[in-house]
């Protein structure tokens, strides 16, 4: 069995620090205990529509944005962070589909029925496939219908 951590480094002033000198709960352990006692005294001398504003700043982060994308596909589709990265980095952030660059947001696609995941797709490629319903038969004469007027 692997031994815990001694320390940890606090996300807020950036020490590395013995792990009882973090708080206990969930959402807190990521901050030392000063750091998170100052948290706590900034968000409750603040007024209701300064901490929403708070929260919102926070929200609009790159980082922020990154943990909550992360944290859907895992809750979504089972697919850790790591191996998400491998996925966009042995596509070359190419979409699978139309082999345009996927973007900032590629998409993973995914067996409705059994759930498997397939690849990562651009948003425009994902979106199709999703209005054919994944069904072959209906791409198949979506094919044949834009050939009839070629």
């Amino acid at each position: 069995m692997p031994q815990q951590q001694d320390t940890r480094v606090c996300i807020a002033c950036g020490l590395e620090k013995p792990i009882a000198q973090f708080m206990a709960g969930n959402n807190s352990r990521r901050r030392c205990k000063p750091c998170q006692c100052d948290r706590v005294r900034v968000l409750n001398l603040c007024d209701r529509d300064e901490r929403l504003a708070l929260r919102k700043e926070w929200r609009d982060t790159p980082k922020a944005k990154d943990s909550t994308a992360a944290y859907k596909r895992k809750c979504r589709y089972g697919l850790p962070h790591e191996q998400f990265r491998q996925m966009v980095l042995g596509q070359h952030n190419q979409c699978a589909i139309c082999c345009r660059d996927m973007g900032k947001k590629p998409c993973v696609d995914h067996c409705h029925i059994t759930g498997k995941i397939r690849m990562l797709l651009c948003s425009r490629c994902n979106h199709g496939l999703g209005m054919f319903g994944d069904s072959l038969e209906r791409l198949e004469s979506a094919v044949l219908y834009l050939k009839s007027f070629e």
